[in-house]
């Protein structure tokens, strides 16, 4: 089972900060290599085939860092571990992500999950008690459990605060 990654320069990177970082490198990869694939494995062979030729890899994730995340001094010797073990099939929208928690992940982290408070006329902090960055999907994956795995789990509804 592939760790979690440690980056040294991200050290200072709240969860949040962490979750769009990641979903910004995400999206600079769906750029590059298109939304086209009907499958995660098809996704995975051509994210293979472009990591083969290393140089132009390299490069190419080098400009992708200096535009979402300049002055940090990333490059890609911090992101040796992305290989195609890393991407994953999200099972509430069906969109790939690159999992940089320990593997064990089952739902992405693309849409960011904030709820408004009523009371206090605010939005709540979408960090959970374990201190990790809550999602659109993992609340939805979250709800379906609940509910005792009946049905579609992409057909939760949230009305007035709850889970249907």
């Amino acid at each position: 089972m592939p760790k979690s990654p440690n980056i040294a320069r991200m050290g200072h990177f709240d969860v949040e900060d962490q979750r769009a970082f990641y979903a910004d490198l995400t999206a600079s990869f769906y750029e590059l290599l298109g939304d086209r694939f009907e499958s995660l494995q098809d996704f995975k062979d051509d994210f293979s085939a472009f990591r083969s030729d290393l140089n132009d890899y390299r490069a190419t994730l080098e400009r992708i860092l200096a535009d979402i995340a300049p002055g940090l001094g990333l490059t890609w010797r911090d992101f040796t571990w992305i290989k195609e073990n890393r991407w994953k099939c999200c099972v509430v929208c069906g969109r790939f992500y690159l999992d940089y928690t320990n593997g064990k992940s089952y739902t992405c982290y693309l849409d960011e999950y904030l709820r408004f408070s009523l009371a206090s006329r605010r939005f709540i902090d979408n960090v959970d008690y374990r201190g990790k960055s809550k999602s659109m999907c993992a609340a939805k994956y979250t709800a379906w459990k609940k509910r005792g795995r009946t049905g579609p789990v992409n057909f939760i509804l949230f009305t007035k605060g709850e889970f249907r």
